[in-house]
């Protein structure tokens, strides 16, 4: 993802969206889930929790694309367990 598209569609405060998905930061991201940014880098790490990198450093989260995927994949394995 290139970030000069994200820069280009800035809604209000620090919050992007880019095509109509709101885009955020790590740490509203570790917020929205309410976990630590620790937690956040985790899960990350592990594979369980997209993200992009654009500019190749930044950390950046989709709520519809990364976030609520992965709470709704969360929810599917605690109603099996």
């Amino acid at each position: 993802m290139n970030l000069k598209i994200i820069e280009e569609e800035k809604t209000s405060g620090n919050n992007y969206e880019v095509r109509g998905d709101e885009i955020l930061s790590e740490p509203q991201a570790a917020e929205f889930l309410k976990v630590s940014q620790m937690t956040l880098f985790r899960w990350r790490n592990d594979g369980r929790l997209g993200h992009y990198r654009p500019g190749g450093w930044r950390v950046t989260y989709s709520k519809t694309r990364h976030l609520l995927p992965f709470l709704e994949d969360c929810e599917r394995m605690a109603i099996k367990n």
